[in-house]
């Protein structure tokens, strides 16, 4: 299989498959930092869900960067602070797609904000992926 210029052999897609899966578990265990932050939160009644959401944000970051970073994309990796920038900007991007689909999950469509979470970081981590594996951990761009 050829994509603008480069061959994908079943090596190849075998390696991207195993990635992504590893982003999955990654993801996930990031996503329940999140989720239970959230709902602690909220419970406790110290703020409403977005303000919850951005603590929880902040306390699941180092769950996705270390875990990416060391597991998901470490074959395409360098040591350097130049990936944890770009994945910094990259998460951040994530973020405001989480926190703006997340927002219009709550006080336009009136969803739960437990269920909304779960739709609002999943558009997210897709964003997140596709972004981490072309620029924040790509190691051609770090040479640069």
């Amino acid at each position: 299989m050829k994509i603008k210029g480069a061959t994908y052999t079943p090596e190849t897609l075998r390696a991207e498959f195993l990635r992504l899966f590893r982003f999955g578990i990654v993801g996930l265990s990031a996503f329940f930092v999140n989720w239970i932050v959230v709902v602690l939160i909220v419970s406790a009644g110290l703020c409403g869900p977005l303000a919850a959401n951005v603590v929880a944000f902040l306390t699941a970051f180092s769950v996705s960067y270390f875990g990416h970073r060391g597991w998901t994309f470490s074959g395409k990796a360098r040591a350097g602070a130049g990936s944890f920038w770009r994945f910094a900007v990259v998460a951040g991007i994530g973020f405001l797609v989480n926190e703006s689909s997340y927002y219009v999950l709550l006080d336009v469509y009136h969803i739960d904000y437990r269920i909304g979470l779960v739709f609002a970081v999943g558009l997210a981590a897709v964003c997140t992926y596709i972004l981490s594996a072309l620029w924040a951990f790509n190691a051609k761009e770090e040479a640069a």
